[in-house]
């Protein structure tokens, strides 16, 4: 049902094809269809998520359509909105293109009937985590909001509601947008990922700077002080701009100074809170709460919510994740670790010594840069899926055991492990070799882990 505070989109009535159907595309073709769409869901197969949604989606009105994408059905169509996980350049929408017909993100058709203000998140590493800060603050702050995007909901989900969306938002999602516009755009950071589906780091880059596309002088747009992508994609940029790192800035921004977190706005200058008092543990995750502020003092929130939403957060799940601690051997997962940086954020937040679970489906990453800091701080490692042959070659000197599976990498890790160490998930690479998802893969290496402390009870 409609309701009475939404916009009423371009796509009202339209005949709408709807490519991949996870959970932002089932979010987005209800969404369509609320507004009148005639409605068709478009996957290679029937997942488990979509199997237990097809009996809902059908009594919506909704159709189905599972196997390979005829381009004929697009004689039938106007619009065709786009799942994250599929690629820009996927023959079927090249070819929805050439017909005429639009082609367009799911955070695009949901932005379209939203009338909540966006706080956008994007960058390579410290999304999820920002864009909870951010949900944090707004809840100390006593503001109705909803957190969303590649964090959990789709946007599409929570498109009717009121107040602020902290949208996390991904390359992918942000390459077929028209007229998305948060208030405030935060760029983290820009190193070299998903080079299976780019180019090269330049594209990636700009399919990222497309955020701040559509601001205006009355919006805001954040960037990590001393980012050399951040400093190049600022150019041009109409919004006002605040930084966060660890200098004091030349304009307003958030900065480090003395393991306080304070910020420059207006010219003046106040103290927000201790570094130490951020409920999340590591380095990385004291840049993350800096960009998470400037975003939030950027959007009007008063200081002091700010520090409260920052102290009372907690990690997320698959992030720097406790899980359990067995016979002194604590077990950790952060499965969001699907890219080198993550990894490298992931070996520098433990002091202890860490058996090291890594693989899945590499992307093109170097991993041979991170071989002193593997050597530093891993005593063993335990390789899965595809990428295990690749690691194998790339990390010489470093004591490594071929699983094949997560359950038999956390089997020998706990044997391996001794009282103090840490048994780390931080896998680097993609899922979709032996998951449905980095969360689907969490939470398998949770199962494991105690399946373990019940075996030993």
């Amino acid at each position: 049902m409609v309701m009475a505070t939404a916009r009423t989109p371009w796509f009202a009535g339209q005949r709408a094809l709807v490519l991949g159907m996870a959970r932002s595309g089932v979010a987005a073709a209800r969404l369509l269809a609320g507004f009148g769409c005639r409605v068709t869901g478009l996957d290679l197969a029937v997942s488990s998520y979509l199997a237990e949604e097809q009996k809902a989606l059908l009594a919506e009105g909704v159709a189905l359509r599972v196997g390979p994408h005829d381009p004929e059905w697009l004689a039938e169509a106007d619009l065709v909105v786009v799942s994250p996980g599929v690629r820009s350049d996927h023959a079927f929408l090249e070819e929805a293109r050439r017909r005429g017909v639009v082609v367009v993100s799911e955070i695009e058709a949901a932005f379209s009937v939203s009338t909540a203000d966006v706080l956008a998140v994007t960058g390579t590493n410290g999304k999820s985590t920002t864009t909870a800060m951010i949900g944090s603050i707004l809840a100390a702050a006593g503001r109705p909001h909803a957190v969303a995007g590649n964090i959990g909901l789709a946007y599409s989900a929570v498109a009717f509601q009121e107040g602020t969306v902290a949208l996390e938002v991904s390359s992918f999602q942000l390459e077929n947008i028209r007229s998305f516009r948060p208030r405030v755009g935060v760029l983290l950071n820009v190193t070299p990922d998903h080079q299976d589906r780019y180019a090269d780091v330049e594209s990636y880059a700009k399919a990222k700077a497309s955020l701040f596309r559509n601001q205006t002088r009355d919006d805001a747009a954040v960037f990590q002080d001393g980012d050399p992508w951040g400093l190049r994609l600022r150019e041009g940029v109409r919004a006002r701009i605040l930084t966060f790192g660890h200098r004091k800035p030349d304009g307003d921004g958030v900065y480090l100074a003395a393991g306080r977190i304070r910020a420059k706005l207006a010219g003046r200058d106040l103290e927000l809170l201790e570094g130490r008092r951020v409920g999340a543990p590591g380095p990385h995750n004291l840049e993350n709460a800096m960009a998470a502020a400037a975003a939030c003092l950027a959007h009007g929130l008063p200081a002091d919510a700010v520090a409260g939403g920052l102290e009372s957060y907690r990690s997320l799940e698959h992030r720097l994740e406790p899980v359990m601690e067995i016979h002194g051997v604590r077990f950790v997962n952060d499965s969001k670790a699907t890219n080198i940086d993550s990894m490298r954020m992931a070996l520098l937040s433990f002091e202890a010594p860490i058996l090291l679970i890594a693989g899945g489906r590499d992307k093109g990453a170097d991993w041979e840069s991170l071989l002193p800091l593997v050597r530093e701080h891993v005593r063993k490692v335990f390789l899965i899926g595809e990428a295990a042959a690749v690691l194998s070659r790339s990390w010489l000197g470093v004591e490594l055991v071929s699983s094949g599976t997560l359950i038999e990498a956390v089997r020998q890790a706990r044997e391996a492990a001794r009282p103090g160490e840490v048994v780390l998930l931080s896998p680097g690479c993609a899922s979709f070799d032996q998951f449905q998802d980095y969360e689907d893969r969490g939470r398998r290496f949770k199962d494991a882990v105690r399946a373990l402390e019940e075996a030993r009870s």
